[in-house]
């Protein structure tokens, strides 16, 4: 809904081929049930740990936990 400036301007390059635009707070991540498990259960799915371990709390640098956001899309 208010998207930075660099979002927009991706989300104009990618025009019709990228859609479904959403993102996760790093505060709904680190919440889910996958940021409450260990690096073995992160592992025991298939799941590399460091996601978690490392670029969660590195993004928690740049902001407080829900002021954070995590952009993603799909291409067509």
């Amino acid at each position: 809904e208010d998207p930075s400036p660099e979002i927009e301007e991706m989300e104009h390059d990618w025009a019709g081929d990228g859609h479904s635009w959403n993102y996760y707070t790093v505060g709904e991540l680190l919440d889910s049930p996958y940021g409450k498990m260990n690096t073995q259960e992160l592992r025991d799915l298939g799941i590399d740990p460091y996601f978690f371990n490392n670029a969660l709390p590195d993004l928690l640098k740049l902001g407080g936990k829900d002021d954070v956001r995590i952009v993603f899309f799909f291409d067509n």
